[in-house]
């Protein structure tokens, strides 16, 4: 797996769910972004998160999913987004939660077509 997909809340400040746990494994980088305004978290929004390690990179595809309310869902908005930044950066496989997107695992088959996806429940 070279990369996988956070939805990330323009309300959730501090960072919970896999974007909070990320975040305090990288030292609070997500919220030092944050704080400064360069992740916002509006629909639509990709933020490329790279990181290198010796056998190449790994990256964290931050997805803008808006103004969480009760539910999670990232719009469909930011799909297109994600996608194209998977095939830009060749990521060999993306893994992406079902649950975490609010997406089906056939949906998200769909939305990320010439993607190779590892699909989490």
């Amino acid at each position: 797996m070279g990369g996988f997909v956070l939805p990330w809340f323009e309300n959730e400040k501090p960072p919970r769910a896999w974007v909070g746990l990320m975040d305090t494994f990288l030292h609070g980088a997500f919220s030092h972004l944050i704080e400064a305004g360069k992740i916002l978290g509006i629909p639509g929004e990709c933020v490329c998160f790279p990181i290198q390690k010796e056998r190449g990179n790994f990256y964290f595809l931050l997805a803008g999913g808006g103004t969480s309310m009760g539910s999670r869902k990232v719009p469909e908005i930011s799909f297109p987004a994600l996608r194209q930044n998977a095939k830009g950066l060749q990521i060999p496989v993306l893994g992406i939660s079902a649950s975490d997107t609010g997406q089906s695992p056939e949906r998200l088959t769909e939305l990320f077509q010439g993607v190779s996806l590892w699909i989490l429940p």
